[in-house]
Parts: C-alpha cells; structure tokens; sequence
C-alpha cells in the first residue's frame, strides 16, 4: 500500500510519511508481522510521537512534528516480539518528507525443526508418541521449547534471536525418550 501525506491545515509543525517492507518483502502474510510501531524523537532522544499501525496499513503519515533533525524508528511485530527493526533519520520543515519504503532488518529467526526415526517418518513404527524440542544458547540456557504430538511431524518457532543455537530432539514414548538427536545452526537476522 502507499500511504499519501497531505498536509494538515492548521495541525501546525512538520509531517513525515513513511511506508515498510521486512528484509525485502513487503507482504505481511508472508513476513507474519501484525503491526509496526513508529516513533519520532529528537536529537536529545526524547520521543515526540508513536504510533502502532497495522501491517496491512502500508504505512502511516504523521503530523505536527518538531522541525529540526529526527530519529524514526520502526519496529514489526509479530505479536508482542520484534520481528523487524530499523532507524531513520530525517531533518523536518513545513515542507512534508516522504521517507519512502524503509526496509526492515529482521532481528529474530524463524526456524522449522521437522523429524524422522532412522530415516523413517513413521512415529507408530518408530513407537514414538511426542517429540520434545529444546533450542539451547551457548551459555546452556534453553530459549525456546516446544513438545507437539510425533503425528505433527514438525514444530515451528517463529521468533528465535539470531545467535548460535543448539536444537535438542527428543523422540518420546508416553513420556520416556527412546530417540534422540542435536544440530546446532547460527540464526542470523
């Protein structure tokens, strides 16, 4: 979507507009993002607005704006996590700045684990009833887990930090491991 500044009459102060795209893709669907914050602070860091807009929106035009220079930050979210981020700065008068399409740098992986026993898909051959999933940082501390049905086949974690990360497998039956395996993959953003 593109989102047109028009200037208020009588809003008084500068106006900005800005519309998002996520590491390339401007498809909130695809990206997972539901709502990108924008906030606008001055040199000193204060903050003189924000505004939380839907993805789907495009983009978002914000008005009555200190002149001077500007810091935008844009953060995606996909639920309450910061999937996406990036800075901009701008120097504002009562002319109104367009910004453009800012592309946002992911900061979070996502990453799906899926599972087989010996090279072999079935869990009932394999007697196995839940997988359990671990991602371990390099401190040994677990960041993420999940235990999903063996029938599921796959679990997903769609916001893992970028750093170095263990995944620890465990295959179970009614509770017991009776599979086990580990890779270990650096996620970047």
């Amino acid at each position: 979507g593109t989102v047109k500044l028009e200037p208020v009459v009588g809003a008084g102060g500068a106006a900005l507009a800005v519309q998002w795209s996520f590491a390339g893709d401007a498809s909130c669907a695809r990206t997972g993002v539901t709502d990108v914050d924008v906030a606008v602070s001055t040199a000193d860091g204060g903050v003189v607005q924000r505004k939380t807009a839907p993805c789907a929106d495009g983009g978002v035009a914000l008005t009555g704006l200190p002149a001077g220079d500007v810091t935008v930050a844009l953060d995606g979210r996909i639920g309450d996590d910061v999937a996406y981020s990036t800075t901009k700065t701008a120097t504002l008068s009562a002319t109104p700045i367009d910004l453009g399409l800012v592309d946002l740098d992911a900061t979070l992986a996502r990453v799906d684990v899926a599972w087989t026993f010996d090279g072999d898909p079935r869990c009932d051959v394999a007697g196995v009833t839940d997988v359990s999933v671990q991602a371990i940082d390099d401190a040994g501390a677990s960041v993420a887990g999940e235990t999903a049905a063996c029938l599921a086949g796959r679990v997903t974690f769609a916001a893992l930090p970028a750093a170095h990360l263990t995944f620890v497998v465990d295959g179970l039956a009614q509770g017991t491991p009776v599979f086990a395996a580990s890779a270990t993959a650096d996620l970047v953003s």
